[in-house]
């Protein structure tokens, strides 16, 4: 059998295992109560015949249920049903979409702004329409939280995924990821290429940008932490040599292999980065 038509049939029958209220019952007790014998499970679901009630938990157990001994418990599975659920239900939502950010465009100048919808947020500039970044994001988060704070935590939340999907892991299900270079023309200066990636598992496709590989990179980390700067606590739309064009030389097609100027008071971190975004060589240099 062809591991799409495997895959599918899995989800199919995940899919088809949630498809009644019954058996989401059954999730959300053993999610609030633990693990739970049978008839202390039976007792807590609104269910009369406990023939239906049997029938409808071996549906789950092959996905989102599992046993040990004569309890029942969640799987892994079937946590990540109710904490996705729970992720995306706010009690109050204080973001006021757009919101107005400090940082200011690398292309035009003009500020950024930040908008949330659908349980995303996206950073670009109204004037020139650059994107800067686009991620869902739990809106559960925003619950007694600034936009300031929220911002933070939504920067730190896309250094993590970006981390995972460079070293070619998706965020979404761990598995492999493929990398292709993709030449896209931006409003001016924009970036020579970027890469697409995509999980062939669960679909995920992700966009990183040339110098994603030096947001935790140690020579770069290190060199911020020389001018006294924590690279971790600056918002990553504010690092011009992520966004801007004229930070990036391409220094061969085949194979792609590029540089990146980052400037910090009077000294300068050119780092050499191969086809894969992966940094090779850095030099220092102090400029006039």
């Amino acid at each position: 059998m062809p591991p799409t038509e495997y895959s599918s049939r899995l989800t199919h029958g995940a899919f088809a295992a949630l498809g009644n209220p019954i058996r989401l019952e059954i999730i959300h007790v053993l999610w609030m109560e633990g693990e739970m014998r049978f008839n202390e499970l039976y007792a807590h679901v609104d269910v009369d015949d406990t023939g239906q009630f049997s029938y409808h938990l071996d549906q789950l157990r092959e996905h989102f249920v599992t046993t040990s001994g004569q309890t029942y418990r969640l799987t892994n599975a079937g946590k990540e049903i109710v904490m996705t659920i729970l992720a995306h239900i706010a009690g109050s939502n204080p973001f006021e979409s757009p919101h107005r950010l400090d940082a200011t465009c690398h292309s035009c100048e003009a500020h950024l702004h930040a908008v949330s919808a659908g349980g995303w947020l996206r950073i670009d500039c109204p004037d020139c329409t650059k994107l800067y970044s686009s991620f869902p994001i739990p809106i559960a988060g925003l619950t007694d939280r600034s936009a300031e704070e929220y911002l933070v935590i939504y920067d730190n939340r896309i250094r993590r995924q970006y981390a995972l999907v460079h070293r070619g892991s998706c965020p979404n299900c761990s598995c492999e990821m493929s990398r292709t270079v993709v030449h896209e023309a931006e409003p001016e200066p924009g970036l020579p290429f970027v890469f697409r990636h995509r999980c062939a598992h669960c679909r995920l496709e992700i966009y990183s940008l040339p110098g994603t590989g030096l947001l935790d990179d140690p020579a770069v980390i290190a060199f911020y932490h020389q001018a006294g700067i924590d690279l971790f606590a600056r918002p990553h739309w504010e690092l011009d040599w992520l966004f801007d064009g004229r930070s990036i030389e391409l220094l061969d097609d085949d194979p792609l292999t590029y540089q990146i100027d980052i400037q910090v008071d009077n000294h300068t971190l050119t780092s050499t980065l191969d086809e894969a975004g992966n940094p090779r060589t850095h030099t220092i240099e102090q400029t006039t």
